[in-house]
């Protein structure tokens, strides 16, 4: 079985800068805030665009986008 540690070997990362990396919780605060912040706003997919708390319900439509930032 492949796994994270054996693949980035692979792919020309920095293996023991890989290795702290995922042996270290310290990004785990974004994780967090993210977390909430999908809890909070019942995001179902990505990607999802928020402007002034309105979520934008296709987010490939510039000019929805757009309105939505001009008002």
């Amino acid at each position: 079985m492949l796994t994270l540690k054996g693949a980035s070997g692979m792919s020309g990362i920095d293996t023991e800068k890989f290795k702290s990396s995922i042996g270290s919780n310290s990004e785990m605060a974004e994780v967090n805030k993210d977390t909430e912040l999908v809890t909070e706003f019942d995001v179902q997919l990505t990607p999802t665009i928020m402007v002034n708390e309105i979520m934008i319900e296709d987010p490939f439509d510039y000019e929805a986008i757009k309105d939505a930032m001009d008002k």
